[in-house]
């Protein structure tokens, strides 16, 4: 019964608020518990509202080739910010993070690194100062990347459910730009 919850969190990126309330009456939710809810679109209200989004289709066979130069252009035109690059799996992070090998300032992290060398990347990217403007890594690093200077989030071949989205687009804090 939902009568003993306190409180009940529903996330949708769609949903309009009358729907959701229609269903929290459907559902047997008290009366009181729909009065006392609060409404929030995710995607179109603070923090989000002021990320541009573009979703770009890319062959698979053209996607490493996609991702190199989206890299360089980021270190090549826009100085002093940061960018997170989001993989679906480890084999096309490894692949993209061998063909920028050479590049000091793109780092990766892979969840099969030590804790500790996990720990350092983070902080080395972390670190305004650092040289290290671009981190590869797979959803894993949505979780302990906390870098201020992030404005480009780029999700590579991710099918994501809407609850990792915000927290991956979440690295951009209230203004920069997400390409999927």
């Amino acid at each position: 019964s939902w009568s003993s919850f306190l409180k009940v969190i529903a996330l949708s990126a769609t949903m309009p608020k009358q729907l959701c309330m229609d269903i929290c009456r459907e559902r047997g939710f008290s009366d009181v518990l729909i009065e006392t809810s609060r409404y929030v679109n995710a995607v179109t209200k603070m923090p989000n509202v002021s990320i541009a989004v573009d979703i770009v289709h890319v062959k698979k066979c053209a996607l490493l080739d996609k991702v190199y130069d989206l890299v360089m252009q980021f270190l090549e035109n826009v100085p002093e910010k940061k960018a997170v690059f989001f993989f679906s799996n480890k084999t096309l992070l490894r692949e993209s993070l061998h063909r920028l090998k050479d590049n000091a300032s793109v780092v990766g992290v892979d969840a099969d690194m030590e804790d500790e060398a996990k720990l350092a990347v983070f902080r080395d990217f972390e670190n305004r100062h650092s040289t290290a403007r671009v981190v590869l890594g797979t959803k894993l690093i949505s979780n302990g990347l906390d870098c201020s200077s992030v404005k480009f989030v780029c999700l590579v071949d991710c099918t994501v459910s809407m609850i990792d989205y915000l927290q991956m687009t979440g690295r951009i804090r209230s203004s920069g730009y997400v390409r999927i």
